[in-house]
């Protein structure tokens, strides 16, 4: 799912200043459909962890539970743009 850069900036500009750079910088990683939802979920701040599983619900974990993202299930195309953001690691 591609998102206009009219609803990029407007995401940017509800963010809440206060979210810590290194939560955006997961948040970019996951699927915009997917950040859309998690970036104005009351408890943001305590975000502990997005799961992705193929073909399971989206979920993020907050210390209070578990919140089911979305209905929809994640796919391969969720899994590789999460992939593909991510620079590959030196290894040797």
């Amino acid at each position: 799912m591609c998102v206009s850069a009219e609803e990029q900036e407007e995401e940017e500009e509800t963010r809440p200043n206060d979210i810590r750079d290194e939560l955006w910088q997961l948040l970019v990683l996951v699927p915009d459909h997917i950040r859309h939802k998690v970036v104005h979920h009351p408890e943001i701040q305590q975000l502990v962890e997005i799961v992705l599983d193929l073909g399971r619900h989206p979920i993020a974990r907050f210390p209070s539970g578990d919140w089911t993202i979305s209905d929809g299930v994640v796919t391969a195309a969720d899994l590789e743009h999460a992939i593909s953001l991510v620079h590959p690691l030196n290894l040797s």
